[in-house]
């Protein structure tokens, strides 16, 4: 197979055995003109724009799971990301995984009717193992960005190359609704 296949396979794989759902939804977002790549015949006028990250469409997953009274989200997808590149027809596109947990850590039992929430440490563990599972051997480091305080809480990287970050993952959401990570 080719590296691509047996990299994006061995990441769905840690990331399913960590307990989260595979989504695939379409790139398409609202984006705006000055960072986004507009689609020529969009599928919706809503919607007319290239993702630039694999968040933006999971983040839209998680509201339309908050909408229907759904708290306890776990989702990834690896997909294609797209960046402008001026004075060219096509966009730069580039393959990318995104995770994004909130509300309940594990399902209600019996013995816990209550388990904990998914917090800033459940993403950055996520992190690394979707890192080693995508380059297995190299070494991998989170290190915290500034005092915590923004949506950014740590740059992965990956032999000193900085190729990610975990966050804070902005939503709009109902006042029940627990943090959101990604």
């Amino acid at each position: 197979d080719d590296p691509l296949v047996v990299t994006t396979r061995r990441v769905r794989e840690a990331l399913a055995a960590a307990g989260l759902f595979e989504a695939r939804p379409l790139p398409f977002v609202a984006g705006d003109d000055a960072t986004h790549v507009r689609v020529a015949n969009p599928l919706a006028e809503d919607e007319p724009h290239l993702r630039t990250s694999v968040l933006d469409t999971l983040a839209r997953r998680a509201e339309y799971n908050l909408a229907r009274m759904v708290g306890d989200v776990r989702l990834f997808e690896v997909g294609s990301v797209f960046a402008p590149r001026p004075g060219r027809a096509l966009p730069d596109e580039r393959l990318a995984v995104g995770a994004l947990v909130m509300g309940a850590r594990r399902p209600p039992h019996f013995t816990e009717p209550r388990p904990p929430a998914f917090d800033a440490w459940d993403a950055k563990a996520l992190a690394g193992r979707a890192a080693r599972a995508a380059y297995p051997g190299a070494a991998i480091d989170l290190v915290p960005v500034g005092d915590g305080t923004g949506d950014a809480l740590w740059t992965i990287a990956v032999d000193g190359a900085s190729l990610g970050t975990v966050r804070r993952v902005a939503l709009d959401a109902p006042v029940w609704a627990a943090p959101a990570f990604g």
